[in-house]
């Protein structure tokens, strides 16, 4: 049933927005049909093949940016979780959502983004998933061997909800255009090794364009915000020292 973490990392998450960024085989993490495990047993899972950081400064710092980003998630929608996001000691620039609030990030993903904005639209765009029942909905494609043919729209969806998240967090929201293009530059989302199979990811320029006209058409589209904080380069310094 662990067949490849990896896999279903870009199955569920983005790309690293939210996905896994390395050539792996190509064997889901759960057998088609199969029984998923809780959002809780698979995070648990996680953890203990990856190990957790669990320093004092980088939990600290976590949960200022998530404490941030749900009080703007809710003067947008009422939050469907109280969100946690668990910090893995991975070198792989990984995102992943397990369900149930739980937000796995890695150091390799924060090792590759440039600001706390990019990393704001990227843990946005998995609260995004959760408040708009995707999990959920690609868990049933899969066990049902369904082709998941909605891939896209359903990460469009995600970008534009996390889009308003960050905007109204006080973020710049062009850092969202940013966030993208770093982590479909670390990615194979653009190689062609998913294009025919069930994962079915939008192309960079589709997503860019979204974004784009997203921000053109809003009242806040030629506003600036936060883009990066002392906390967030500490914070990045501290994982470059894990070995």
């Amino acid at each position: 049933m662990m067949a490849s973490f990896k896999n279903f990392s870009l199955l569920l998450a983005l790309t690293t927005l939210f996905a896994c960024q390395t050539k792996t085989s190509n064997h889901n993490l759960f057998s088609l049909g199969a029984v998923r495990p809780s959002p809780l047993v698979l995070t648990t899972q996680i953890v203990s093949k990856n190990g957790q950081i669990v320093g004092e400064q980088q939990i600290e710092y976590l949960n200022s940016l998530l404490v941030r980003l749900q009080q703007a998630l809710s003067f947008k929608d009422k939050p469907n979780q109280l969100y946690k996001i668990i910090l893995i000691d991975n070198p792989l620039p990984l995102a992943y959502l397990p369900g149930d609030g739980l937000i796995i990030i890695s150091r390799g993903l924060v090792s590759i983004i440039n600001n706390e904005a990019e990393l704001a639209f990227i843990i946005a765009h998995e609260m995004a998933h959760e408040q708009l029942g995707h999990f959920e909905l690609l868990a049933k494609n899969i066990q049902r061997r369904a082709l998941l043919s909605d891939r896209s729209e359903l990460e469009l969806e995600a970008d534009k909800y996390a889009l308003d998240i960050i905007t109204l967090a006080n973020y710049d929201p062009r850092a969202a255009l940013s966030a993208l293009k770093v982590v479909y530059g670390a990615s194979l989302i653009e190689e062609g090794e998913f294009k025919e199979s069930i994962f079915k990811y939008p192309r960079l320029e589709e997503r860019i364009d979204l974004i784009e006209m997203a921000i053109h058409a809003s009242p806040w589209g030629s506003l600036s915000g936060t883009v990066n904080q002392r906390e967030f380069v500490a914070f990045k310094l501290s994982m470059a020292y894990k070995s």
